[in-house]
């Protein structure tokens, strides 16, 4: 499934995660998407977009391919996790 420019994968076992396969920046695709409990963001990704992940409420862990030094050059648009939880990110994963 491709949706702004982004393909992914859901796998429901053992829990809901999102696969970013192929990943230019997620628009509000993911929005309210209260089922998603993981995501792995590969280091290609430049920019996460506003309300990209908004409303995620079950959204425990992001798994970033780079390191914390990569992620902090990540563009991150304003409210780009608004609404989420807390979780956590797990770099060079």
């Amino acid at each position: 499934m491709q949706l702004a420019n982004a393909w992914y994968r859901i796998s429901v076992s053992p829990l809901p995660k999102i696969t970013l396969v192929r990943f230019a920046q997620p628009s509000t695709s993911f929005q309210n998407r209260n089922k998603i409990t993981g995501i792995y963001i590969p280091k290609s990704v430049h920019t996460i977009n506003s309300f990209a992940f908004s409303g995620c409420s079950a959204l425990n862990d992001v798994y970033y391919e780079g390191s914390e030094e990569d992620w902090d050059k990540v563009k991150k648009e304003n409210n780009w996790q608004s609404g989420a939880p807390e979780f956590t990110v797990h770099f060079n994963a």
